[in-house]
């Protein structure tokens, strides 16, 4: 069944008009017709099991009868934010897309020494985007939030940002070859409800300097098997491993 992340405050009495973009969507994508059932979530951990009333094709509206108010269970006691390296072409997407749907709860875009892309002038564009497909994987997974992205991020402000916020914090680095990603986790005395920062760096990996500053702010930098990794598969391979402790 297909879920749909709402503002809260459309969430009241037991009839819903949904109106604009979303309404857009249901009626020329999904193509909804009364008694159709669908989820809306508020994006903060609640879903509304809702039946549809009412289709407005023309003023593009739909009226929906909320069945049921329910916690999402597909939330994972562990928050994981994803440091990422900005990569090339539309791998931050892909990236965003498989982390959302595997439980990430936000993800930092970091410009690096390495970073080829430069946000710069359409940065806005890109964040825009990058959060429609946040929102869209959170959709597609039945997520209980909408995990955030955030605006891109200088390498040292990222590093301030993950020293204040997380409590385990491990790196992805192509050097190291004995710490795994659950030995650091363990190490750092790992159990549900952490939260953990992981850190993956560009196409070319990050500098050595930057694991040497990684490495002096408290981060474990971590090995993920003797092959070389793409930065979107890093970043796949480390989250997978994180929710799976869980």
């Amino acid at each position: 069944m297909p879920k749909y992340f709402v503002d809260p405050e459309i969430l009241t009495g037991e009839r819903v008009l949904i109106a604009g973009g979303l309404a857009r969507r249901l009626i020329t994508v999904a193509r909804v017709e009364p008694n159709d059932k669908l989820t809306l979530c508020d994006g903060a951990g609640s879903d509304y099991l809702c039946e549809v009333l009412k289709t407005d094709r023309r003023g593009l509206e739909v009226l929906v009868g909320i069945i049921k108010t329910s916690r999402s269970g597909t939330e994972p006691d562990t928050k994981v934010t994803l440091y990422q390296a900005i990569p090339k072409l539309n791998k931050m997407e892909f990236i965003i897309q498989k982390c959302v749907e595997l439980g990430v709860c936000r993800v930092v875009p970091v410009v690096t020494e390495r970073t080829v892309v430069r946000v710069g002038e359409r940065g806005g564009e890109k964040l825009k985007r990058w959060r429609a497909v946040a929102e869209s994987a959170a959709g597609q997974s039945m997520r209980g939030i909408v995990p955030e992205v955030s605006e891109a991020r200088s390498f040292a402000d990222a590093i301030s940002i993950d020293s204040a916020g997380n409590r385990i914090r491990i790196a992805a680095y192509e050097r190291e070859s004995a710490l795994t990603v659950r030995d650091a986790l363990i190490k750092n005395g790992y159990e549900s409800g952490a939260t953990v920062g992981l850190w993956v760096g560009p196409e070319g990996g990050f500098a050595d300097h930057e694991i040497g500053l990684l490495k002096e702010a408290g981060v474990d930098a971590v090995t993920l098997g003797p092959r070389v990794l793409r930065t979107e598969t890093a970043a796949i391979a480390m989250a997978v491993q994180i929710i799976y402790m869980n």
